[in-house]
């Protein structure tokens, strides 16, 4: 399907210095503001975090929750980290595998260690490493 720029539209939400802007395919109707979902009984989360999410990882993790695709670009340390993890959480929950892919060894390697304590079925594969390469 082919969206053109008249396809979406925005909201941008400015927050702590950070322009925060989300596009729906025209007509779009967010599932949380549906009127047929069930709130009696909240959600429980996939994963719990010990601290209090930034608006952009809650609005990115609540359209996961609702199915929805997601990409966040930040800055580093801006916390896309949470999100992925969050979107790992469900995918392992679910019976899936996942890949994380990044741009150079030395950042895969320190994934590795974070996801291994997370997860433990995690693998590794670089150019010159393979390190359980059937987990999940």
């Amino acid at each position: 399907m082919k969206f053109t720029t008249e396809s979406f539209i925005g909201l941008d939400v400015v927050q702590y210095d950070c322009l925060h802007d989300v596009s729906y395919p025209h007509g779009y109707v967010h599932a949380s503001s549906s009127t047929t979902s069930d709130s009696s009984k909240p959600k429980e989360p996939t994963k719990k975090f010990p601290f209090t999410l930034d608006p952009f990882q809650s609005q990115a993790i609540s359209c996961l929750e609702n199915s929805e695709s997601v990409m966040v670009s930040a800055l580093a340390s801006a916390g896309k980290t949470v999100v992925a993890l969050y979107a790992i959480a469900m995918s392992l929950r679910d019976g899936q595998r996942v890949i994380y892919t990044s741009p150079i060894k030395a950042f895969s390697n320190q994934k590795y260690r974070e996801f291994k304590e997370e997860f433990s079925d995690v693998g590794l594969m670089t150019g010159d490493v393979t390190i359980d390469p059937n987990a999940s």
